[in-house]
C-alpha cells in the first residue's frame, strides 16, 4: 500500500496520525437517489447509489451532496456515511446518508425522492483507522 503523508509518499510511515491510505475521488454530477425516508421528526435517511465511490471509502470519509436544477445555488452539504448498500454477494452498491434539516439546504434535500439525482464528491477526509471484518472481533 502506498502511503501518502503530506505531498510525498513513503513507503514507511513515521507518524501515524498524519498518514492518509492513498485514496481515489470521484465527482457524480447525476448520483441517483435510491430512498430518501423520514426515520425520525426532521431526520431523513437517504440511499444513494453509486458503486465506484461507495467501494472506494472507508471509515472516517465523508461526502459532499449538491443540490441539482433551480435548488443548485446551495453550496454542497457534508455528509458522513451511515451504512452501505451491498448486491447479494456482499459488494459495496452504494451509501446511505443520514441528515437532520436545519435550514434551507437540507429542506430542500428531504423533499427529493426514488429517481431524483443529486451531484456527489468523495470520498473526502481523512481514514487514519480500519474497522474489523464482520463477524471478527
Amino acid at each position: 500500500m502506498t502511503w501518502v503523508v503530506g505531498r510525498v509518499q513513503s513507503p514507511e510511515p513515521k507518524h501515524w496520525e498524519s498518514l492518509v491510505p492513498e485514496t481515489k475521488k470521484y465527482t457524480n454530477e447525476s448520483v441517483k437517489i435510491i430512498s430518501n425516508v423520514q426515520v425520525a421528526a426532521d431526520h431523513y435517511c437517504m440511499a444513494l447509489e453509486d458503486a465506484s465511490m461507495a467501494r472506494e471509502a472507508r471509515a472516517g470519509h465523508f461526502f459532499q451532496v449538491r443540490l441539482k436544477g433551480a435548488q443548485a445555488p446551495y453550496l454542497p452539504r457534508p455528509f458522513s456515511i451511515y451504512d452501505w448498500l451491498e448486491d447479494d454477494s456482499g459488494r459495496r452498491t452504494g451509501f446511505k446518508i443520514l441528515y437532520k434539516v436545519v435550514g434551507k439546504g437540507t429542506e430542500a434535500l428531504s423533499r427529493l425522492t426514488r429517481g431524483d439525482t443529486v451531484a456527489v464528491t468523495g470520498p473526502l477526509g481523512k481514514s487514519t483507522f480500519t474497522l474489523p471484518e464482520r463477524g471478527k472481533k
